[in-house]
């Protein structure tokens, strides 16, 4: 096989220690002359540069311990093979590959060793991610499909759950990035979380590195009124946005854009924010301004300040009133 060449066990050099955290954002480095290689007798992957025949042994990526699960996306078997490598060291490769930026060897660890788990969690980066959730980071529709291969973003969204993929589609509305939100939505990502998708609180004295905060469970539709963009607003109303949807933890994407109302109700926010249009739009679309506000049971909303709080409230009201004046005068039949 090119690039492959016999490599005793006892040859190689020691491992060094496991990598630290990398940022989620990589650069991609295409460079074709890094190949990806799998040594049979030392049962190790390693980087191999044709161009001066460098080597990099793939270390294990995390100390976290994965749990992978024993189906591969195609239905076939990731249990150990004879003379191939484990769903574990192939996890390992894949994140290695990611962090180094060599995406044009993504492929080849998704379909050449005996087919893969693609429902897989990224340990080794600052984050806790799913593939897919690394994919829209990097805002790269090409890359989502390269995760795929031909049946493209479609495998990842079989493999991926229902909250992950919720989850991934905020993580593409926050950057705008309107190819790849179709792509999620196309492959049945749902716009809204239910109550029990938020983990809770670890209990005290068990540590579980990273635990996902109120941002990774902000509701796309929320996200989207904090940008300000009526063409995301729309474009999750249409594919079942719940324009009466909760919220928790709220913040201004930017240091400029300060929040009061960190915890209610989108049409709240919209108010809060000066978002005119979409309050009129979710009042059309069925929203209720007169619904108590959202509880969760692990979760303490801060005290809102009385003056914000009634100038929300007259606000919507105001906004209300006028809508249902508009409303009632279009009704109208003149004979």
């Amino acid at each position: 096989m090119k690039g492959k060449f016999p490599v005793a066990a006892a040859s190689l050099p020691p491992p060094p220690p496991s990598p630290p955290f990398p940022d989620v954002k990589i650069p991609i480095d295409d460079n074709p002359d890094w190949e990806l290689v799998w040594d049979e007798e030392a049962k190790v992957f390693y980087f191999y540069n044709r161009s001066n025949n460098a080597r990099q042994i793939i270390v294990r990526q995390t100390s976290f311990p994965r749990q992978p699960s024993k189906q591969a996306h195609d239905g076939s078997s990731t249990g150990d093979v004879p003379n191939l490598p484990s769903q574990i060291q192939k996890e390992d490769a894949l994140e290695a590959v990611l962090k180094a930026g060599y995406t044009h060897l993504i492929p080849q660890i998704l379909h050449k060793y005996g087919g893969m788990d693609l429902n897989v969690k990224l340990y080794g980066f600052q984050r806790v991610l799913t593939l897919l959730e690394f994919a829209v980071e990097q805002q790269d529709a090409n890359l989502l499909q390269l995760f795929g291969h031909q049946e493209h973003v479609a495998i990842l969204a079989k493999m991926a759950d229902r909250v992950d993929l919720t989850r991934a589609l905020g993580r593409a509305v926050d950057r705008k990035d309107i190819a790849v939100i179709d792509i999620l939505l196309a492959s049945g990502a749902k716009c809204n979380f239910e109550d029990s998708d938020r983990p809770p609180p670890p209990s005290r004295g068990y540590y579980l590195p990273r635990i996902p905060d109120n941002e990774d469970y902000m509701p796309p539709l929320v996200r989207a009124v904090r940008l300000g963009n009526m063409e995301l607003v729309r474009l999750l109303l249409a594919h079942g946005a719940d324009v009466n949807v909760g919220y928790h933890g709220l913040h201004g994407e930017r240091q400029s854009l300060f929040i009061d109302v960190t915890c209610g109700r989108v049409i709240e926010a919209a108010m809060e924010l000066g978002h005119r249009d979409m309050v009129e739009l979710f009042l059309e679309m069925g929203a209720d301004i007169h619904l108590p506000q959202p509880t969760w049971q692990f979760h303490d909303c801060w005290m809102i300040a009385r003056p914000v709080y009634l100038r929300v409230r007259t606000q919507l009201r105001e906004v209300e009133a006028a809508w249902q004046s508009t409303r009632d005068s279009a009704e109208w039949v003149v004979v």
